[in-house]
């Protein structure tokens, strides 16, 4: 990690670009497409350009990269994509989960509804979508509680959530090929 005093912009060196979104994987650095903050056109958007967006100023990123990338370490060639089977294992038990979800919700089963969000907010949270794993928390306490006023409102955003949350690992998914 660099100091502030060690930066570019404190040693005088100005670059000529900007590099935009980095990471850097098995040791080397390289751009990433963000189809996060391009509305999905499959472009390279930097930081400057991500926050004048106003898409984004509106809805978080239904993902949180950082977190996906660190549940999978590097596997060996030809070991098959382990990252890929999970997010379709996710894709099954998350949409079986929110069949749950709006039954319990709908029946005011509130013992239900804290089983079945329960289990989609720590799965959510593992692939990092932190946004939909916390509105399945909130639903959580709800079934926890016993008190399902206002439920009916919330599953309507937690299912806009849950299909971001699915467009995007699709995206993602069909890179992993």
């Amino acid at each position: 990690m660099l100091l502030p005093s060690h930066t570019g912009a404190m040693n005088g060196f100005t670059p000529i670009e900007d590099p935009g979104i980095v990471t850097e994987r098995n040791g080397k650095k390289e751009a990433v497409q963000d189809e996060r903050s391009d509305g999905g056109k499959g472009g390279m958007m930097n930081q400057k350009e991500a926050d004048k967006d106003p898409d984004r100023q509106e809805e978080s990123p239904p993902i949180d990269w950082n977190v996906l990338e660190k549940m999978v370490p590097p596997q060996p060639p030809g070991s098959g994509n382990l990252l890929r089977k999970v997010i379709l294992l996710y894709f099954d038990s998350s949409s079986a989960l929110m069949r749950s979800v709006r039954e319990a919700v709908e029946g005011n089963d509130a013992d239900t509804l804290y089983r079945a969000a329960h289990t989609l907010k720590s799965s959510s949270a593992y692939l990092g979508a932190v946004v939909f794993s916390g509105m399945c928390k909130e639903l959580e306490m709800m079934g926890h509680d016993k008190t399902l006023e206002g439920a009916k409102d919330r599953l309507a955003a937690l299912e806009h959530e849950h299909e971001r949350v699915r467009e995007s690992l699709e995206r993602h998914c069909a890179t992993l090929l």
